[in-house]
């Protein structure tokens, strides 16, 4: 049986505007992804791929709510049919840590680090989203509607994604 061994939403908010980047987080102060020359982000919510982290951007009307929440698992978790995969593949993050940031007016902000473990290692991962119109998703505060939501699933790598 898949378990979840831990997940994290409490500070997770997209702030301003529809652009975040899910990456390594190296230290308090140090992150990026490593994006290959000319990598543009594509599809709807757009995202682009980096060695070590994804670049997001919303699919949404600007001022809507997006929140994100990262999830531990011991194996492939169980899709869930009510949301959409936008990417699946893997990570290199070689610090066991990832964060959420975004470029606000003259600087970076970035949630709390997601500790996943063992540093050093390639990270298997899914990206989800879905639009909730309405409260029921149990995973998410009851007082979230309206919003645009994002997964990054993450398992022990050497487990195959497909």
């Amino acid at each position: 049986m898949v378990t979840l061994i831990s997940s994290m939403m409490d500070s997770i908010r997209i702030k301003e505007g529809m652009n975040f980047v899910i990456t390594e987080m190296m230290d308090e102060d140090s992150f990026g992804v490593s994006l290959p020359d000319g990598v543009l982000p594509t599809g709807n919510p757009k995202i682009a791929v980096g060695r070590n982290g994804v670049i997001i951007t919303s699919g949404s009307r600007k001022g809507t709510n997006i929140y994100v929440r990262f999830e531990l698992w011991d194996d492939i978790p169980e899709p869930l049919d009510s949301w959409e995969k936008i990417w699946t593949g893997e990570l290199n993050i070689g610090s066991g840590a990832i964060s959420l940031a975004q470029y606000l007016p003259e600087e970076w902000d970035t949630s709390e680090p997601f500790i996943i473990g063992d540093r050093g290692l390639s990270w298997c991962a899914c990206v989800q989203t879905k639009t909730l119109v309405n409260k029921g998703e149990v995973d998410f505060p009851d007082n979230i509607f309206n919003a645009e939501l994002y997964r990054m699933q993450l398992w022990r790598p050497g487990v195959s994604s497909e």
